[in-house]
């Protein structure tokens, strides 16, 4: 539980790092040298052998939409919106989770679009209050894009 405490920290800091530092360098660049330094850290923990063939494609395929797409529209998306309204639009990203896994199930749950429901009203509230500028729609979009691809990678990952 440390790790994830000291991890979620690391991430709540990182939008404003992103926001005042790295607007400008192509987005490609940062998800892929995010990446590449995840994967040195990581490399010593990875059990290749235990991981087999069958597996090996699919969890390429889950990084390659889960992070590569997800880091790529995220970043993109600094140079559209305001570091806190990025950081108040990632809300979306448990919701898509919830939601993605109610279509994989082939189920409706309705208490859980009642808290997506609930909660786009609330990040509406607080973004819509501010002033819109040119381009934030689609900075909206992009980082809906991130939470869906990184939503689709948690749900593919468990089934």
């Amino acid at each position: 539980m440390i790790y994830l405490i000291f991890v979620s920290i690391i991430w709540a800091l990182s939008f404003s790092l992103i926001k005042g530092n790295l607007t400008n360098v192509d987005p490609y660049f940062v998800a892929f040298i995010r990446l590449f330094i995840s994967f040195l850290i990581f490399l010593p923990f990875i059990k290749i052998k235990s991981i087999g063939k069958k597996y090996s494609f699919h969890f390429i395929a889950i990084g390659a939409v889960q992070y590569g797409l997800m880091y790529i529209t995220y970043i993109y998306s600094y140079q559209y919106l305001k570091a806190y309204e990025i950081v108040i639009l990632t809300i979306f990203t448990p919701i898509f989770v919830v939601l993605l896994f109610d279509i994989w199930e082939k189920r409706f749950n309705k208490l859980h679009w009642l808290k997506a429901i609930l909660a786009i009203i609330g990040a509406a509230i607080i973004v819509y209050s501010s002033t819109i500028k040119v381009g934030f729609w689609k900075g909206v979009l992009l980082i809906q894009l991130s939470n869906l691809f990184f939503a689709f990678g948690q749900v593919y990952y468990k089934k």
